[in-house]
């Protein structure tokens, strides 16, 4: 995994901004990530965007941070969050193969299993308007 700036930070303003910065971070990934990877990690990425713009509130901050043996991508948006604690405790009483398999012909409420089902892990802070996810070198 080759190391870019350690630090590298992308803004999303307004909806008119988003396809110029998904052309931007497009361009991180395929840096970033081998060609395996780069889909499950931007499957991971768009989820939590699109869960930024559809529940939070502009601006919002995507920042990834490279390290020698991983990198983390945090999406953070200026809404009220929701209530990561009830949605961490559905995901370890009945994992993300049941939930995901029950949610496969829905149109909504599969995002976070998604995200966590492609990269490494995923933690989000405690308000659930920031979410980091970390993927591992492999």
């Amino acid at each position: 995994m080759p190391l870019l700036e350690n630090n590298t930070r992308f803004t999303i303003n307004n909806m008119e901004q988003y396809d110029e910065v998904c052309v931007q971070l497009n361009k991180q990934l395929t840096i970033l990530h081998s060609t395996s990877q780069q889909f499950s990690t931007k499957v991971a990425l768009y989820e939590a965007v699109h869960n930024a713009m559809e529940h939070g509130d502009f601006p919002i901050s995507i920042q990834f941070v490279t390290q020698p043996n991983d990198v983390t991508i945090t999406v953070r948006d200026q809404g009220e969050g929701f209530l990561v604690s009830k949605k961490i405790n559905l995901i370890q009483k009945q994992g993300l193969d049941q939930l995901l398999d029950e949610q496969k012909f829905s149109t909504r409420g599969r995002g976070i299993y998604m995200m966590c089902k492609m990269v490494s892990q995923v933690v989000f802070n405690d308000k659930g308007n920031e979410v980091s996810l970390i993927i591992k070198e492999v």
